[in-house]
């Protein structure tokens, strides 16, 4: 005699042949190796506001912890509100610049926070260092990433 779990298929049974999201496969993790975010002149580099900031949106959509919405425009906002800071707090903005690493590293223990956003926000600010111009340049960036941020 069969189990009626058994009968409904892996969907019902607790079985998943598919582990990705939406039913997606979870894809690799998302290459920044030769992707700079500016050039030797702290240009920013155009692909990170077209093709880059889709594939990583979509990408971070598609994990199986995938970020949401919400978590991911906090983020922007965190990058929006330093921006904003007055011009004369440059120290303050630095120090902030640099706290977003230990921020999205403490949301990934808390919340849905992709490995691959972490080194996204760890890679930029390492990029970024003390430069608040390439900062501001990395706000597009991010801002990018929301506008290609897929819907659910």
């Amino acid at each position: 005699m069969s189990n009626y779990h058994d009968q409904r298929g892996p969907r019902y049974s607790g079985q998943r042949n598919n582990p990705g999201r939406y039913g997606q496969q979870q894809r690799e993790s998302f290459n920044f190796e030769n992707k700079p975010f500016f050039d030797n002149k702290g240009e920013l580099n155009p692909e990170w506001v077209k093709k880059e900031a889709q594939q990583l949106s979509h990408q971070l959509a598609r994990q199986k912890n995938g970020m949401t919405t919400s978590s991911l425009r906090n983020f922007y906002n965190e990058f929006i509100r330093i921006r904003n800071l007055p011009k004369n707090n440059d120290a303050e903005k630095r120090i902030l610049i640099r706290m977003l690493v230990a921020k999205v590293n403490y949301k990934k223990t808390t919340a849905k926070v992709p490995d691959d956003f972490v080194k996204f926000v760890s890679v930029l600010v390492e990029e970024i260092n003390d430069d608040l111009d390439r900062f501001e340049k990395a706000c597009y960036i991010m801002e990018a990433i929301i506008g290609y941020n897929p819907k659910k």
